[in-house]
This record gives structure tokens, C-alpha cells and sequence, in this order.
């Protein structure tokens, strides 16, 4: 198997995917971030934070000059990483979320993904959203190991949290199957003991926290 050239992909360029971006990049990790807006990719290509987040102007122009981090527009460049990190937007409107927009990414992926590349959702999620709206997106590629990571951010302060959580949770189909890669990537990064749960405890852990 070909030796991926980044460690993760994370698709979405927002508050959570700067975080995400930026504890990686913090524990020497290479990654590339890819997200629609031209802008966004633009200012991440040069090193700069394109949402106030402490630390990662410094962090993000390290590692573009170090040549551990870059940008596209382009889904199908995912397929370059051992994982893909999705935190698109799923706006709550009343007791539903719009998952429109992540459905499509994750319909998109179902055509480019490396085989056996696993896809670890950040996207907040109400119970119930990965079994019935995520995961027939990837009807066609049951080789894609889907996995929900709820996560606890605070404005500003989101790598700080991210890479030093009061919980580490994964959900996955069957949380006695693991995908290595998961494990090995994530449990590297992240400082706290990693617990492995069904999609549905997982969802529902976030919606009590929230």
C-alpha cells in the first residue's frame, strides 16, 4: 500500500476544521484542508488562520513553511491522506439539522476515497442522523469505515480543547472494529483515553453535553 502523503484531510474550513487542522499540525502532523471557498483555501495556503483562533496564525504559517500543510478546493485530493476529518456546517433549525451539505460532501467521497480510507465526522449530528441520512451516502463504498467524532469546542480556544478533551469519543458501527489508521492517528494526537461506542451512544452523548 502507497504511503499517504498527508496524515489527515480535513474537508471544511470553519471553526472546527481550523481546530482540528491546527492540534495536528501542533503534534508535527501533515495535513490538507479543503473547503469550496476560494478565499478561505487562499488565506490557509499562505499560513494564516481564517477564523480567530489562539495559536494557529503561528501554528498554520509553520507548517505551510515547513510544507506540512496545504489547501484546495479540490474534494478528490482527500484521497491523498490516510484520513479524512469532515466538519462541514449541519445548521439546526429547531429539532432538525440541514445535512444537505454533508451529505453531498460525503456523496462526492463516495467517489474519489482511496480504498478502505476512513472518514471520521466532526459534524454536529442529532441521534439517529448517521444511521439514517450519512450512511447511505456511502451506499456504493461499503469499504469506507464511517465514524462519528463528537466534539467540544470552545470559541478561540478550539485546538487547546481538541488536543486536550475532557472526553474522547468514537462512534462506529461495530466499536469492537476499529479501523487502525483511527486509531493509531487519532490516539497520537489527541491527550485523553479514547472511548469506542456504537454511532448511536456517541450521537446521543453530544446532544446531552450540547
Amino acid at each position: 500500500m502507497t504511503t499517504p502523503k498527508w496524515d489527515l484531510a480535513v474537508v471544511g474550513i470553519g471553526n472546527m476544521g481550523v481546530s482540528v487542522l491546527g492540534a495536528f499540525l501542533a503534534k508535527g502532523r501533515r495535513c490538507i484542508a479543503v473547503d469550496i471557498d476560494t478565499q478561505k483555501v487562499s488565506e490557509m495556503g499562505r499560513g494564516r488562520s481564517v477564523v480567530p483562533e489562539h495559536g494557529a496564525g503561528i501554528l498554520f504559517a509553520k507548517a505551510v513553511a515547513e510544507g506540512r500543510l496545504a489547501a484546495s478546493t479540490e474534494l478528490a485530493r482527500t484521497n491523498e491522506a490516510a484520513c479524512i476529518f469532515v466538519a462541514v456546517q449541519t445548521p439546526a433549525h429547531g429539532d432538525h439539522c440541514d445535512y444537505s451539505a454533508i451529505q453531498r460532501v460525503l456523496r462526492d467521497l463516495a467517489k474519489c476515497a482511496a480504498p478502505g480510507q476512513p472518514i471520521v465526522v466532526g459534524s454536529t449530528v442529532f441521534p439517529g442522523a448517521i444511521r439514517d441520512h450519512l450512511v447511505p451516502e456511502l451506499a456504493s463504498r461499503p469499504d469506507l469505515p464511517l465514524v462519528y467524532e463528537p466534539v467540544f469546542l470552545r470559541a478561540g480556544f478550539g485546538i487547546e480543547d481538541y488536543l486536550r478533551p475532557g472526553k474522547l469519543l468514537f462512534g462506529l458501527a461495530d466499536p469492537t472494529q476499529v479501523p487502525e489508521r483511527v486509531r493509531s492517528l487519532f490516539e497520537a494526537v489527541v491527550e485523553a483515553e479514547p472511548k469506542y461506542v456504537s454511532w448511536e451512544e456517541a450521537e446521543w452523548i453530544k446532544m446531552v453535553h450540547n
